[in-house]
C-alpha cells in the first residue's frame, strides 16, 4: 500500500500524481512509501571543509546532519586561521614589520571563515531554532543511531486491526 512519507496515511492515486488527504498536499512519486514507512534519510559519509565555499543558498539545500560536520570543521578552520592571526601579530608587536601583510592576508582569511560558521550556524537556527555550542564526536554519533532509528519506525498506531486498515481510517477533526 503506497503511504504518505509524514503522515503515514494512504495515498490516492489520481492522474499521474498522489495526494495524501491528511496533509492536503500532492507527494511526489519518489517522496510515497509503502506502508507507513518514513522517507529514509541518510547522514552524509563524506563531508570535508572544502564544502564551505559553496553558496549560503547551496548550503541551505544540505542536510542539517551534513552542515553539522561541515560546521564542526568549519570551526577548526577558524580556530587554526585565528592562532595564525595571533602568532603574526605577536610577531609584527615584535618589531617584525616584514610580516605586515602576510598578517593581514591571514586576518581576512579568519574573517571568511568565521563569517562562514555564522552562515552553517543561521542556517541550523532557521530549522532548528538553535544550534550546537560543540560539535563532538559524540553529538554526531547520537544523531546518526536517532536517524537510523526513525528511518526504521513505521507511522502507525496501535490500535484493533491490521496496518492497512489503520493507515486508511483516518477521522476529520
Amino acid at each position: 500500500m503506497k503511504t504518505c512519507p509524514y503522515c503515514g496515511v494512504a495515498l490516492e492515486y489520481d492522474e499521474n500524481h498522489y495526494f495524501c488527504t491528511f496533509c492536503q498536499m500532492t507527494v511526489a512519486s519518489a517522496d510515497v512509501q509503502s506502508n507507513g514507512r518514513r522517507k529514509p534519510l541518510l547522514a552524509d559519509p563524506f563531508v570535508c571543509a572544502d564544502y564551505a565555499e559553496l553558496s549560503t543558498p547551496e548550503l541551505m539545500e544540505k542536510s542539517t546532519y551534513f552542515l553539522m560536520v561541515l560546521l564542526r570543521q568549519v570551526r577548526q578552520e577558524r580556530k587554526d586561521k585565528y592562532n595564525y592571526v595571533r602568532l603574526f601579530n605577536k610577531v609584527i608587536d615584535a618589531g617584525r614589520n616584514e610580516y605586515l601583510e602576510v598578517a593581514q592576508e591571514s586576518g581576512k582569511t579568519y574573517e571568511w571563515w568565521t563569517r562562514k560558521a555564522w552562515v552553517i550556524e543561521n542556517i541550523l537556527r532557521d530549522r532548528m531554532a538553535t544550534f550546537p555550542v560543540r560539535v563532538t564526536d559524540y553529538y554526531l554519533s547520537g544523531l546518526v543511531d536517532h536517524i537510523q532509528t526513525y528511518n526504521q519506525k513505521p507511522m502507525f498506531l496501535a490500535r484493533k486491526g491490521d496496518r492497512e486498515q489503520n493507515a486508511s481510517s483516518v477521522r476529520p477533526r
